[in-house]
């Protein structure tokens, strides 16, 4: 998520390209502009770096369950 407009342009064409892929933003500080981006890019969570093992467990079990459910 360090250069915004890229990691929304590459979010897209994944969605496009690879429906149903669930994809999480990483960036240094998930501040509010940084959020806005990645749920315009339709991103299902930011993570801070560095990121807390526990965290980055939870929001790759989380996508998981949400690909299940797809």
């Amino acid at each position: 998520m360090k250069e915004l407009r890229k990691a929304e342009y590459i979010a897209r064409w994944l969605k496009q390209y690879a429906p149903g892929t669930q994809l999480v933003g990483l960036a240094k500080l998930c501040d509010a502009d940084v959020l806005r981006a990645a749920l315009r890019a339709g991103m299902v969570e930011c993570l801070g770096l560095p990121a807390d093992a526990n965290a980055l467990s939870d929001v790759l079990r989380e996508a998981q369950e949400r690909s299940e459910q797809d």
